[in-house]
């Protein structure tokens, strides 16, 4: 069995555009293993077990498509503003739909 060397850890964890991490890949069966190993051991905390599914998906995320996944982020940022504000204001509350739907449909 050889040794683990680091630039194999380093390239498991960045993005390659002719290799990418899919459901059926056995990359991505080891890294579900593991973070379900993880999911079990936090499953009475919620807090934990919620950021560790938020980290499992975006980085399978960016395995997938790379640098899109800030998007995503930013994306999901913004609806969660939007209905903040939607909760506070009055205009958000009719408007803020249509304005989240835009933004999103634009960045298509």
């Amino acid at each position: 069995m050889g040794a683990i060397h680091w630039s194999n850890i380093i390239s498991f964890f960045s993005f390659d555009a002719e290799n990418i991490l899919t459901f059926q890949s056995t990359g991505f069966a080891l890294l579900f293993m593991a973070f379900y190993a993880v999911y079990i051991g936090v499953h009475d905390r919620v807090q934990l077990r919620n950021l560790a599914l938020l980290f499992f998906s975006l980085f399978f995320y960016y395995k997938l498509s790379g640098n899109y996944v800030w998007l995503l982020v930013a994306l999901a940022s913004s609806d969660y503003a939007i209905g903040l504000l939607m909760k506070r204001r009055a205009w958000f509350t009719r408007n803020g739909v249509w304005i989240s739907v835009l933004l999103n449909l634009s960045f298509l």
